[in-house]
């Protein structure tokens, strides 16, 4: 058994399915039944469940270099032209569709060849890695796959449905690059990504196996994340000791077990945060501060701005400024 010094749940989907809310703990300290992410050791090393049953993902910290930054970033504008010459490839075969009647074809396969003539057209595109361009346009094939089986599922809401993918701006989206195994080895400590980029994860834990990806991007705190897809490691079960405890997650508590003895009380940090306001607040209504008025009367009687100026400063002291 592991021991895990910090869990950090970040996952889009519940955590904790068996059973409603109550759930049976069983398994290893490493997993949750039925959930997506477990948190890991300091600098945070996640593990969340991919598409495949076979595959999880193993989240690094990643410290770069200005030149790695430099480097990633360079990439990273390649890969957002490429989506937007996608995004415009689509749009532009919707549009023949609908005036020929006839349906156009915008897959994968053929983005791949007009890449080919992206890269020989621009050498600023040919001076980067290929894998990471082809991963694009593979991310946008799906994006959009889903974009239009969802159009024809009536049974989703038009809120529930994928949208078609969209332009990518270049503040506003945030970096994201897919290496397959042709794009990146591990090389001791150190990742060696294609284009001679090399970056060094935080290793908080050791890889269960080999990887077959790696997703390299940045969070909007600035951080930036390394992300491997291995094949998911063979957990031994422990043996059974005929003892269980259930689990409610609660409001008053953070939760609620059959054993006292394993509560876990509210930390009450809203309540804590609000009446360190109120002191604030009450601080600073005790402090003297001068206010700024002037009288109706001085007001009704002033024939002009300057006798308004000359009875705001006699009666506070203030210089007053009138902007035409």
């Amino acid at each position: 058994m592991q021991r895990v010094d910090r869990v950090r749940p970040r996952c889009t989907s519940r955590c904790v399915r068996a059973g409603g809310t109550a759930a049976r703990i069983g398994a290893a300290p490493d997993t949750i039944t039925g959930g997506c992410v477990v948190g890991a050791r300091r600098y945070v090393a996640l593990v969340s469940l991919t598409g495949d049953d076979g595959k999880v993902r193993y989240t690094y910290r990643l410290r770069l270099s200005a030149a790695a930054q430099r480097l990633l970033l360079a990439e990273w504008d390649r890969c957002r032209w490429v989506w937007n010459q996608c995004v415009e490839a689509s749009n532009a075969a919707y549009r023949q569709s609908v005036e020929t009647g006839e349906k156009v074809e915008c897959g994968p396969a053929l983005l791949d060849k007009r890449l080919t003539g992206w890269r020989a057209e621009h050498e600023w595109l040919a001076a980067g890695s290929s894998v990471a361009a082809q991963q694009t346009i593979r991310d946008f094939g799906r994006a959009r796959a889903k974009a239009l089986k969802d159009r024809k599922d009536k049974t989703l809401s038009p809120r529930q449905r994928r949208g078609m993918p969209k332009f990518k701006s270049k503040h506003r989206a945030a970096p994201s690059l897919n290496y397959t195994l042709r794009g990146f080895i591990l090389h001791g400590p150190q990742v060696r990504l294609a284009g001679g980029i090399v970056v060094r994860p935080v290793w908080s834990r050791e890889l269960p196996g080999a990887p077959s990806s790696v997703r390299i991007y940045r969070d909007p705190l600035g951080r930036w994340w390394c992300s491997f897809v291995v094949p998911r490691p063979q957990t031994e079960s422990l043996p059974t000791t005929g003892r269980s405890i259930g689990i409610d997650w609660g409001v008053a508590d953070v939760a609620i077990t059959t054993s006292d003895a394993h509560d876990l009380p509210h930390p009450q940090h809203g309540r804590r945060a609000a009446a360190r306001l109120a002191r604030y607040q009450r601080m600073m209504a005790a402090t003297d501060r001068p206010v700024i008025s002037i009288a109706m009367s001085e007001c009704t009687r002033a024939k002009g701005v300057e006798q308004i100026i000359a009875a705001f400063t006699q009666q506070t002291g203030y210089g007053l400024q009138v902007l035409h």
